[in-house]
């Protein structure tokens, strides 16, 4: 049958699978104080169209009458029911399958899980004069069905061997911590409703500081349960847009690992000319397999043909791998310490090397540039499944890149469960270590160059260069501390402006934030390296409460210098940084914002502060590439997909305007590639809508607010 229901008005069966695993998961007591901030329904009221493509919560608990609630919950019910009797007619000879039955099983274990969260709270329902969510005739009448039609015909248990194997795993690490004498921590951050938004998945990775996890073995049936229900359905059986992914991958490691061995070519002939009194070295011999992992990445017969063979991803992750254990063996420890002079030539250039293969990680690769044409078919693709054979708003930028968010976004809706999936991967391969993006699917990539006086300044798109197993540990990648010395061997000796986009001011985020804020000060890399810490997802960037209704511009203004000043509230600046920042700058700024984009006016509602905020960001940005004068920047969220692109392609359309430059076809291609290249790589999925809807409406206010040349037309 079809996901969505044939009765009008009800939810797809998807969704009320979705719903009732959101409510039996579901933390009422911090739901309840959310309720008046939240918008979105999980299930559209009668009449009304579902509202699916977006992240959905259940918010209509409290915007409805209890009446309606209970008419809502009656509707899951028909709706599980009616896809039963559905499945047991026409379907009946799946019911041998293994995967089969233990999806309705445990889609029958949701089902009364979340009655009994609901029945904890019969004040949602208390005039509706209802006892028990099980006295509804719909619940009554779907029991009977699958007791009496369906569990009688397949075997005792609930979950299958993996779920079961899976949360005995996760079970017994938290009951090893209370025998050293942990206290297990009670709370579980992580909810189905957050992996769905692909917002937080980083804490699968991270443990509490007792050493437990951010979420439950139940949480991990119910996103199997989700994503084997949903491709059961035929929910995902048209044609995936995303089914070559592998080979998307693939193309950029094999061009990533050219690009390396490229610009270490020198430093890899010197390397094999003095292997003869290196051989028996550590280092060496890393190094020697590193380079070996990038020879074979780069040969274009390693593109996942065949299953069974390492595919081009495989071996960058040992390039990977083997250069990260060079960089820790004591040998590397001690030339680092105490640096060989050119005349013990062998070790000299074997150190020189490492650092090289580390800056070309960081600064040479282009390995997204490879899959373009992939990403540009696949926009077209997009625009052919919506009757269009283009874009329909040639000339106005923020038009053009609407629509083909829109169209891409309804495209990729077609591939199964992304971020879902990913997440199932990692656990079940066991990899849920440590959040370490660097070598977890997500290398770094060269986006673009900006003009800045008489030089030219590489911006890079990057994750987060840490290795985080707990929340309150954080390690700056070895990697990473490599390509930073690399940039003394440089001549003239190049600078890094790291602009971190991470909130400081979150427990999420703010140990990794402290680190490379600290990691400036160290003096192995002061001469080399600016961080400097924009935070945003705070409630001040977000205009949540308390500054949701500071409508006078005054007060807003005045607010946001505080902000700006106060390390507690997200921002930090080193010292030389904020000589040359406050007050003259901040406070010009601001009142030429508030001149030129908003007219002076008294009053600006919370919307447009929004705009308001985006464009001082981006200014300053500009401000610390003039102040700083780096060689290359990255603006840095915790992974480089949305946070950081975001911000990056304003940047660099707006130094196209600043030229007086119109953006040519060859630039509109790339701000494709800068918005959607890493969510489509890295998380299978487009850009968070929330980040998106930021950029686009800041570029709308510059492009009226400071007439800039129009986008060409074009065609992909």
């Amino acid at each position: 049958m079809s996901s969505r229901d044939k009765h009008e008005g009800l939810p797809s069966v998807l969704e009320a699978v979705e719903t009732l695993s959101c409510l039996a998961e579901m933390d009422f007591d911090r739901e309840i104080s959310m309720a008046a901030n939240e918008i979105d329904a999980v299930i559209p009221r009668r009449g009304e169209e579902s509202a699916s493509t977006q992240p959905r919560n259940v918010s209509w608990l409290y915007d409805q009458t209890p009446e309606d609630r209970i008419e809502a919950i009656r509707d899951i019910f028909k709706v599980i029911l009616h896809y039963l009797r559905t499945f047991y007619k026409k379907e009946y000879h799946y019911m041998a399958h293994q995967k089969t039955t233990e999806g309705i099983k445990a889609i029958m274990v949701i089902v009364g899980e979340a009655a009994r969260k609901l029945d904890q709270h019969k004040e949602l329902f208390q005039t509706a004069k209802l006892e028990s969510i099980t006295e509804l005739s719909e619940y009554k009448r779907l029991q009977d069905f699958y007791l009496s039609r369906i569990a009688r015909k397949i075997d005792e248990g609930v979950l299958s061997k993996w779920i079961m194997g899976l949360s005995q795993r996760l079970l017994a690490s938290s009951e090893e911590q209370v025998v050293k004498g942990v206290v297990s921590t009670k709370h579980v951050f992580v909810d189905l409703e957050s992996v769905k938004k692909d917002t937080e998945y980083e804490l699968f990775f991270i443990r509490k500081e007792d050493g437990t996890r951010f979420f439950s073995p139940r949480l991990i049936r119910n996103i199997k349960l989700v994503c084997d229900f949903g491709n059961y359905l035929g929910e995902f059986k048209h044609d995936d847009p995303l089914e070559s992914m592998g080979i998307w991958r693939d193309h950029v490691c094999a061009e990533s690992a050219k690009n390396i061995l490229q610009a270490a070519g020198k430093g890899i002939k010197r390397f094999y000319q003095d292997a003869p009194q290196l051989s028996d070295g550590e280092l060496a011999n890393y190094i020697s397999k590193a380079l070996m992992a990038l020879m074979m990445c780069s040969n274009l017969h390693h593109l996942g043909r065949d299953p069974s063979q390492k595919s081009c991803v495989d071996y960058f992750v040992d390039f990977q791998n083997f250069l990260r254990t060079a960089l820790h063996t004591r040998e590397y420890e001690n030339v680092v310490a105490y640096p060989p002079s050119k005349s013990t030539k062998g070790l000299y250039n074997l150190l020189e090397l490492c650092h090289t293969l580390c800056h070309a990680v960081f600064m040479q690769l282009k390995g997204y540039q490879a899959v373009l044409p992939n990403i540009l078919a696949l926009v077209q693709e997009a625009y052919q499944l919506q009757g269009q054979s283009g874009i329909n708003n040639r000339g106005i930028l923020w038009d053009h890149l609407h629509e083909e968010y829109n169209v891409l976004s309804k495209l990729i809706k077609r591939h199964a469960s992304g971020p879902l999936v990913k997440v199932l991967k990692v656990l079940e391969e066991g990899n849920d270590h440590f959040y370490d993006p660097l070598i977890q699917d997500n290398i770094p990539n060269e986006l673009f160059e900006i003009e800045l006086a008489t030089k030219k300044v590489v911006n890079m798109r990057m994750p987060c260069p840490v290795r985080q197993e707990f929340i309150h540990k954080v390690t700056v990648t070895e990697e990473f501390k490599g390509f930073l010395r690399s940039l003394l061997n440089q001549e003239p000796h190049e600078r890094f402006l790291l602009i971190n986009l991470q909130d400081r001011t979150s427990w999420r985020e703010h140990q990794r934030c402290q680190v490379l804020e600290e990691l400036q000060k160290h003096p192995d890399f002061s001469k080399q390296l600016t961080v400097v810490t924009l935070a945003k997802d705070t409630e001040f960037y977000h205009q949540l409460a308390p500054y949701n209704l500071d409508n006078h511009a005054e007060t807003f203004i005045a607010n946001f210098k505080e902000q700006l000043q106060d390390e507690g509230c997200g921002f930090f600046f080193p010292e030389s940084i904020k000589k040359a920042l406050f007050p003259q700058f901040v406070n010009d700024t601001l009142q030429m914002i508030h001149k030129v984009f908003f007219n002076g006016r008294n009053t600006i509602p919370r919307e447009r502060r929004l705009d308001f905020i985006e464009i001082f960001y981006l200014y300053l940005e500009m401000k610390l590439l003039e102040i700083v004068k780096p060689d290359a920047f990255s603006l840095m969220c915790k992974d480089g997909v949305d946070i950081g692109p975001a911000a990056s392609a304003p940047l660099f359309v707006f130094s196209k305007w600043q030229r007086g430059e119109k953006l040519s076809n060859k630039d509109l291609e790339q701000l494709t590639l800068i918005v959607h290249g890493a969510a489509i790589l890295v998380r299978e999925r487009v850009m968070l809508p929330e980040r998106f809807n930021r950029m686009q409406n800041m570029l709308k206010e510059l492009q009226q607010g400071a007439p800039a040349p129009k986008t060409p037309d074009r065609d992909f």
